[in-house]
């Protein structure tokens, strides 16, 4: 990244999204993950506080106090600009210093307006049918991957957050029998797909030096028991009054380190018993190998930290770690962005980024 990161906020004026001049924050911290409301956590320095206080004490009266929230980097006289994002302000805290104000704010995005109110509601369909009819409710632009099977759900004193991230999230394979789903919010669309959804990995090239550094795990021994070692379904139907076994198929990647093979551990694959029956639509194969993929989805993990890129949840990036311009790193491959944290300070920015594997298919 190259040049400073400016902070700008906005306020919705007759329906028009209006920059506040004169407030620029000397710190914010944006934490993104998916499956999570995202948070940003801002510091401003004020000789005065009125000027801040009369554009934000309006919103603030609101029912739902909306900040609109932009990144922008400056190279020269030119500010490139995020996309406005929609937050709810969640805490302001003026804190009265001898040289002026400390001020305090944080947001965080349409999932923290989402898990405000609690219903009552009756669904049927597919489970992207029902992401989809949420989006809507909150003028977001559904980017939702098709889904398999049928769904009778009742939503009971949940909040829509809750009933999409505990409900619909376990239930939801696609086609192809990946169960990798994610969601999130961002420039006013609320995803919810597998990994990587009508993307392509960037490349991305990284020597160790002092400005990026890369620590990796592998945890693939502590993913057995949750089917790490395969997935072995005992399926019973009720309608035919039989039962069967389906056994999952081991995942590929495309690149880089293969999976350990567990086939010799005694009793490593998971026993799952699976029950046919109307609120059970999803074929039992597609279902177990599903359950193993997601087993794996966090076995090999690398933390990024940078001052140089700024990534965002669910970017995919073909990573070669480079120890010499000859030499490739085995954790080398392509990985999705699971977390980012992001430290502006006066400008500039460092970065903390949990990546795990996004190439299994």
């Amino acid at each position: 990244m190259q040049g400073q990161v400016i902070t700008q906020f906005g306020l919705k004026q007759h329906g028009v999204i209006q920059a506040v001049d004169g407030v620029t924050p000397v710190r914010v911290i944006i934490q993104e993950r998916v499956n999570v409301p995202a948070t940003w956590t801002y510091t401003i320095a004020s000789t005065d506080v009125t000027s801040f206080n009369s554009s934000f004490h309006d919103a603030m009266l609101a029912p739902t106090p909306l900040v609109y929230v932009r990144i922008g980097t400056n190279a020269g006289s030119q500010v490139n600009w995020s996309p406005w994002q929609a937050h709810l302000v969640v805490l302001l805290r003026s804190i009265p210093k001898p040289e002026g104000y400390t001020i305090l704010m944080k947001s965080s995005d349409h999932f923290a307006i989402m898990d405000r109110e609690t219903i009552m509601a009756a669904w049927q369909g597919t489970v992207g049918d029902m992401v989809t009819a949420v989006a809507n409710n909150y003028g977001l632009v559904p980017v939702v991957e098709p889904t398999n099977g049928n769904f009778n759900l009742i939503q009971s004193h949940t909040s829509d957050f809750e009933f999409i991230t505990e409900r619909l999230l376990k239930r939801s394979a696609n086609s192809n029998g990946r169960a990798d789903f994610r969601t999130y919010v961002r420039d006013g669309e609320l995803h919810f797909h597998t990994t990587g959804y009508k993307k392509k990995p960037y490349p991305l090239r990284h020597f160790f030096g002092p400005s990026t550094t890369a620590v990796f795990d592998d945890s693939t021994q502590k993913q057995i028991h949750l089917g790490g070692a395969g997935i072995l379904m005992h399926v019973f139907n009720p309608h035919s009054g039989t039962i069967s076994q389906v056994f999952s198929k081991p995942p590929t990647t495309k690149m880089a380190k293969s999976y350990p093979n567990f086939s010799s551990i005694r009793g490593g694959p998971r026993i799952v018993d699976w029950t046919i029956g109307a609120n059970q639509p999803i074929e039992p194969t597609l279902i177990a190998q599903a359950m193993y993929e997601l087993a794996h989805l966090e076995e090999y993990v690398v933390t990024l930290r940078t001052d140089q890129i700024l990534m965002r949840v669910d970017d995919l990036v073909n990573l070669d770690f480079t120890q010499s311009a000859t030499s490739l790193n085995p954790w080398s491959g392509v990985y999705a962005v699971l977390e980012a944290t992001h430290n502006v300070v006066n400008g500039m920015v460092t970065s903390s980024v949990t990546l795990t594997r996004g190439e299994i298919n």
